[in-house]
């Protein structure tokens, strides 16, 4: 059957309206972003902060879903499952994606080729503190200290990271000392027993460890990241004294393999727009970090990278499994 041309006409007009109703509900559809890490704790308090800029760039509400693991690996895991439509988002970081490969075999996902890496953020880097009465008054005054107790000597970091380790391992290998490190279950508790003189230096982040700096608690000595603390600017960083000792805990955003391009592109945008937030920016001010921004295929290269340094200092500490 022929219909007339306005019968015609009404249809299109239908169709159209359907088309455009059918988008926009695509578009009202929340994103969902996952967190390695319980609600409430820094993690996830950054995660928050970037996720209402975030969907207010996008105009897309985005919801927080709290995957709390070791490592972030049961997060990473479901975003790497998940259909590559853009509405399935990680909160990527140095644990799942450069840290947890080395220590959990089998990984229930490959870092670089389960995901599209969208943006990196941000970075910041962990402190060096050593007891308010230890000797050491600076970096090379805890080298000494170290070189001159040898096997006896220790350090301690909380089991929040493996991170903090790390760190420590770095220092010893640039300076060829060996040191026993001892894990506590909590930054409060390595925090009270190297004020008791237990021992000899800890690493963990500059706010929780700032506190404790001076007479009878702590003194922090130095600065993991590449460039000073901006919370703590005093604080000179190793890897001026020691090229390339440097470890940073990053953040930003992945999705699962296989988002289109063009969607990525647009997500991308999006990320970028969260550094120019307000909020963001005091946020990481308060939590010692610095936006370091790198797009999505040069945050790519850069996890590969870290996957491959991180490697040779997790055999050199004896953590990744044989």
């Amino acid at each position: 059957m022929t219909l007339p041309p306005q019968h015609r006409r009404r249809l299109l007009v239908a169709g159209l309206g359907l088309v455009a109703t059918g988008s926009s509900t695509a578009q009202a559809r929340p994103i969902r972003l996952f967190v390695g890490a319980a609600a409430g704790t820094g993690i996830d308090i950054a995660a928050r902060t970037y996720a209402a800029p975030f969907g207010a760039a996008r105009g897309q509400p985005v919801v927080v879903v709290n995957r709390p693991s070791a490592g972030g690996v049961l997060a990473a895991e479901t975003v790497a499952q998940a259909a590559p439509d853009g509405l399935t988002l990680l909160y990527s970081s140095l644990g799942p994606l450069a840290i947890a490969p080395q220590l959990v075999k089998p990984l229930p996902y490959h870092p670089i080729t389960s995901f599209t890496h969208l943006a990196r953020l941000a970075s910041g880097g962990f402190a060096i503190a050593v007891p308010a009465a230890s000797p050491a008054r600076d970096i090379p005054g805890l080298v000494a200290l170290l070189r001159d107790k040898g096997a006896a000597a220790n350090y301690g970091s909380s089991q929040g990271s493996v991170a903090y380790q790390l760190a420590g391992a770095m220092l010893l290998g640039a300076i060829g000392g060996t040191a026993m490190h001892i894990a506590y279950r909590t930054t409060g508790e390595v925090v009270a027993a190297a004020e008791s003189g237990a021992l000899d230096f800890i690493v963990d982040l500059r706010t929780l460890l700032q506190p404790h700096h001076g007479a009878g608690g702590l003194r922090l000595l130095a600065v993991t990241s590449e460039d000073p603390d901006p919370g703590m600017p005093e604080l000179p960083p190793l890897n001026r004294r020691y090229p390339g000792l440097v470890l940073e805990s990053w953040v930003g955003f992945s999705a699962p393999r296989g988002l289109p391009a063009a969607e990525a592109a647009r997500l991308e945008a999006a990320a970028q727009a969260t550094l120019e937030d307000a909020g963001v920016r005091e946020m990481l001010l308060r939590s010692g970090a610095a936006a370091d921004w790198l797009p999505g295929s040069a945050f790519a290269a850069f996890v590969e990278a870290e996957l491959l340094r991180l490697a040779g200092i997790a055999d050199a500490a004896g953590l990744r499994p044989s």
